[in-house]
């Protein structure tokens, strides 16, 4: 039995980003160059790397963190 692997496309996104610059902003560019149509057959072979999708991912982690710190806090407050 044969079973057809989607071929792999690597998107690396590297340097500095604008300030402003969202996830949302540089999909919608990547989308804009391949087309709608450039990555049918690949979606499970898409990855995304790169010293940007690090710092996309920290900046997300920590508003994460800020958020439960501030939710905590504000739980704490309540009980007083």
């Amino acid at each position: 039995m044969w079973l057809r692997v989607p071929s792999t496309m690597a998107i690396e996104l590297t340097g500095t980003l604008p300030q402003n610059i969202s996830a949302k902003d540089i999909i919608l560019f990547i989308l804009g160059q391949i087309g709608s149509q450039g990555a049918i057959g690949k979606v499970l072979g898409l990855k995304f790397r790169g010293d940007i999708i690090d710092r996309l991912l920290n900046n997300f982690l920590d508003r994460i963190y800020f958020q439960a710190q501030k939710t905590l806090l504000a739980n704490l407050n309540l009980g007083k």
